[in-house]
């Protein structure tokens, strides 16, 4: 879509990066945006001439999505066409809504004691993760199977009627790529790409042709195969490698050759520090065995963790959202779309300790540790994209991160920190704490951050120029002020039951007792050693087999109580025991 074609709406993409067990942090965030954006409408449609309530509109166009950050996208997405309550008064103790699925999903209906379960092990099967995802497909089929709450009937005004999502996967086949350099015969260098992404477009009717590589999802039903495919994506972009069960996925094989990359053409340095390039866009077809594919071919491939390889899937955002314009406008005279990223885990740890003897007396297990560990941050490496989104004079891509304020103390601000992002699968009370973290975040955000500054006569001007936002009649005198008092014009005002301040759960009362700790080493004991009856189980009989068996029960207690060690000492850390 050509984002010129939309004169008139503030276009938004949703870029939700991966969070492990963040993923309640970042559905309170989307749970209090969508909160936000009823209430603006009910306000604008109930009081017609109060000229305080911005009348220009926004419309959310483009999700994307990574790991966990993935499946709140999607379960966001396939929320979007019926009826649902905002999780309000989480703080003050209050029940949350059954109908919300986001917390269902995020905070009720997911935990630990889950993945320690044993429901995929046993005779006639194979050990596919260290951790039990049975659990996964349940709340998979609760999000996204037929309707079986109240649906609206028609999608949210501020919804575009072809929404765009994009969940991203490690491809673990790969896509095959055939690049001819000049001097070679007719065999070229071979390369396979396995980051990779499924595209979807949601709404009542099919789109366009522009739209026409993306798998349709018939919002009206929720049903059918595609929408298997979505649950399916769904649950491979947050498969996390080796802990979750991986996904098989099965997908048209002609959207590849479609895809378009940037390719340099033109360099110019016109000053030092200073460079412009000029891209063609390109598409590349894959080197499918066979040459060209039928229309309708489909191929089969493994799927595991988005976050992978892409855990902050920006890109994919900013260049559905900007269409054949290539580009999001970013001055503030000019700006009409921009990126919203939410990234529960902005920074990656870095051991500020480490020295060379740290490294000389690691072993092989340690390395392979260290290994794996900086895979996953120089996958999140991407300043490029993040630089932009922290200069204040760039109104197309901003970023939502957790903080708690003065309130933070010396440890993340998220409970799912611990247990270097798993911890908010110990305790419900640590995922209702971040669903409401996120929430809370999300409110100061819209009236801190997504807003266009009315601070000085150049501002006002500024967005007096700007077409969707310049017959605003108070911009020089905005009733809407920032926590610093200054002037601002939001772009999603808040409005309604969106103004009250969402209040912090205090930490101190969502600690584990010794007690819960405890309770943890039991399923643990009993998982390790069905995972080794179950992996055994298919091997021939024999002494290896009778050894491995009798060495794992005979050790499976005492691992149970270091991971049990480990996980108390982690929860210290984090001021949640």
């Amino acid at each position: 879509m050509n984002g010129a074609d939309t004169d008139g709406v503030f276009e938004i993409g949703l870029a939700m990066a991966g969070a492990i067990s963040g993923g309640a942090y970042a559905a309170g965030v989307v749970d209090f945006l969508i909160q936000a954006l009823d209430e603006w409408e009910k306000a604008k449609t109930t009081h017609p001439n109060d000229d305080t309530i911005p009348r220009h509109t926004t419309r959310i166009r483009v999700l994307s999505g990574a790991s966990a950050g993935g499946m709140t996208a999607a379960v966001l997405a396939a929320s979007l066409h019926e009826g649902f309550l905002p999780v309000a008064g989480l703080a003050a103790g209050q029940p949350a809504p059954t109908n919300n699925t986001l917390y269902q999903c995020w905070v009720n209906r997911i935990d630990i004691s889950h993945f320690l379960g044993v429901l995929d092990l046993g005779p006639g099967k194979q050990v596919v993760s260290l951790l039990d995802s049975t659990v996964l497909d349940g709340i998979a089929e609760y999000a996204f199977g037929p309707y079986h709450r109240q649906t609206s009937g028609v999608a949210r005004a501020y919804v575009d009627e072809h929404l765009e999502i994009f969940l991203t996967i490690a491809n673990l086949r790969g896509v095959p790529y055939s690049v001819q350099f000049r001097g070679w015969d007719t065999t070229g260098h071979e390369q396979v790409q396995h980051q990779d992404h499924v595209r979807f477009v949601l709404g009542r009717t099919p789109p366009d042709q522009s739209l026409g590589d993306g798998i349709f999802l018939n919002a009206a039903t929720r049903s059918g195969r595609n929408w298997d495919v979505f649950r399916t994506a769904a649950l491979a972009t947050g498969a996390f490698p080796v802990g979750l069960a991986p996904k098989v996925m099965t997908l048209p094989m002609a959207p590849y050759g479609k895809r378009t990359w940037d390719i340099p053409r033109e360099v110019e340095c016109p000053e030092p520090g200073k460079k412009k390039v000029k891209f063609d866009v390109v598409p590349i077809t894959p080197d499918w065995e066979g040459g060209s594919v039928e229309p309708e071919a489909e191929w089969d491939f493994m799927a595991v963790d988005g976050g992978l390889m892409n855990n902050e899937p920006f890109e994919l955002a900013r260049k559905a959202l900007a269409g054949s314009d290539c580009s999001n406008p970013r001055p503030l005279e000019l700006a009409r779309r921009a990126v919203l990223m939410v990234d529960p885990f902005p920074e990656p740890a870095w051991d500020w300790k480490a020295t060379a003897d740290t490294y000389r007396d690691a072993d092989v297990v340690q390395a392979a540790k260290w290994m794996f560990s900086a895979l996953k941050a120089q996958a999140r490496f991407k300043p490029e994209e993040v630089a932009l989104a922290l200069e204040e004079d760039i109104y197309s891509r901003f970023i939502l991160t957790p903080s708690a304020g003065d309130a933070g103390g010396n440890w993340p601000a998220m409970a799912a920190a611990s247990l270097g992002g798993f911890g908010g699968f110990l305790s419900r009370k640590f995922r209702n704490f971040d669903f409401q973290l996120g929430r809370r975040n999300c409110q100061k955000f819209l009236k801190d951050h997504f807003v266009l500054p009315l601070d000085t006569p150049q501002n006002i001007a500024a967005v007096r120029n700007n077409l969707l936002f310049g017959g605003y009649p108070r911009l020089a005198d905005s009733p809407y002020k920032d926590s610093k008092k200054a002037p601002v014009l939001p772009i999603i005002p808040l409005c309604g039951a969106a103004i009250p301040e969402e209040p912090l759960i205090p930490r101190e009362t969502i600690t584990m007792t010794d007690a819960d700790i405890a309770a943890l080493e039991a399923p643990i004991q009993r998982r390790i050693k069905a995972l080794a009856a179950t992996y055994v189980a298919g091997m021939d009989q024999g002494f290896t087999r009778w050894f491995i068996k009798r060495v794992v029960n005979w050790k499976a207690a005492g691992v149970a109580r270091e991971l049990v060690a480990y996980i108390r000492k982690d929860l210290k850390n984090h001021a949640l025991v």
